[in-house]
């Protein structure tokens, strides 16, 4: 009875401790991502669209080539002006989620204010890649 108890004390006490480093993994995963999409939010910021592209996700090079890239970011950014501020306002973690290819994912909401948009929403999507760098796969700004 007490090798019973024993084990069953040790199998909990494993769990703990497996639930416990998963939570901290999540939490750095989110924080690191988050850091590499306000990086790349200053490149933009910037209108360093080439710098931007070359840090982007495979999903973004895709799309087109950088010239194209830097088109698009252009249409897109400056009729917002000069941008003010930036805050993140929601952050969220996900591993291997439905509807996309495996792996790690960071989605980052972020509200902002331009020049000649006082409120606006930028939503970023990262994923992780195998040498551990974050880039953006996905980014929409929508003025409010």
């Amino acid at each position: 009875m007490k090798e019973i108890r024993i084990t069953i004390a040790l199998a909990m006490l494993l769990i703990i401790a497996v639930a416990g480093c998963n939570s901290p993994n999540r939490e750095l995963a989110t924080k690191d991502g988050v850091a590499a999409a306000t990086e790349w939010l200053g490149l933009i910021d910037a209108s360093k669209y080439d710098e931007a592209w070359g840090k982007s996700a495979d999903e973004i090079k895709n799309i087109g080539p950088k010239e194209g890239f830097a088109k698009m970011m252009e249409r897109t950014r400056a009729p917002l002006g000069k941008q003010i501020s930036r805050a993140v306002t929601e952050k969220s973690y996900a591993k291997d989620p439905q509807n996309a290819p495996p792996g790690e994912y960071v989605q980052a909401h972020f509200h902002c204010s331009f020049e000649n948009a006082k409120s606006a929403t930028e939503t970023i999507i990262l994923k992780k890649y195998p040498d551990g760098s974050w880039k953006v796969g996905q980014y929409s700004v929508n003025p409010e």
